[in-house]
């Protein structure tokens, strides 16, 4: 998969459902903050989605090209467009995500992205670290 496609099925997704004010997080953040690795997915956090999953399901069901591919109601949407995997998930924290426009997407800050990267160490080990790594170079 193309890094550019990516980014562009990311933007897309933002913009296709502006008012969930999505953040993309993960390798495509890091990449794009690294400037040398690439994601071929893009994991997106909101705050609103457990209160508004049915709506944020049935746009994305009618959305051309979209594909539902796995749904833990109500905290995350898994699927894809014209072949870019897409991901939306429940933000777990109260406070907002301090973010940046990176091009036309908005991602979390390489302070913020960090922060993100640490917390998930915590919980799923030592498999994560090398992630972590290009963002601690920032």
């Amino acid at each position: 998969m193309d890094f550019k496609r990516v980014v562009e099925g990311a933007v897309e997704l933002q913009n296709q459902l502006p008012w969930l004010e999505m953040v993309v997080v993960g390798g495509t953040a890091a990449a794009l903050h690294a400037h040398h690795r690439y994601s071929i997915d893009a994991d997106c956090v909101t705050p609103f989605l457990k209160e508004t999953f049915d709506v944020v399901s049935s746009s994305l069901d009618d959305w051309e090209g979209w594909l539902t591919n796995r749904v833990r109601r109500p905290v995350a949407i898994l699927g894809e467009r014209h072949g870019v995997q897409l991901r939306i998930r429940q933000l777990r924290r109260i406070v907002a995500l301090d973010t940046q426009k990176i091009g036309d997407l908005l991602v979390p800050t390489p302070e913020e992205a960090l922060r993100i990267k640490a917390y998930l160490l915590t919980e799923r080990g030592a498999c994560g670290i090398l992630s972590m790594w290009p963002l601690s170079a920032i």
